[in-house]
């Protein structure tokens, strides 16, 4: 049986699913702190805190396909100057 390495797609799915898991729970934390230090100000709602984790779910695959692109087109300049 050969076993291969995981593909960046494999590891971008991953990340964007914890990234959307753990988006939850720091929206939670966050709105935790502020609603003391903050008042009214720092309330939030179930709403809120989904978008928390839809926006670090975005950031996360924006990052990686930044990485990405950073990653082949330094491959390709090794490549050219060889």
């Amino acid at each position: 049986m050969t076993i291969t390495q995981p593909t960046a797609k494999d590891q971008c799915g991953r990340w964007r699913a914890v990234t959307f898991v753990l988006g939850p729970l720091l929206g939670g934390v966050g709105a935790l702190l502020a609603r003391p230090v903050l008042g009214e100000w720092g309330s939030a709602t179930i709403g809120d805190i989904m978008a928390v984790a839809a926006y670090l779910a975005l950031v996360s695959v924006l990052a990686g396909w930044a990485a990405a692109a950073l990653l082949l087109g330094r491959a390709a300049l090794r490549r050219r100057d060889a």
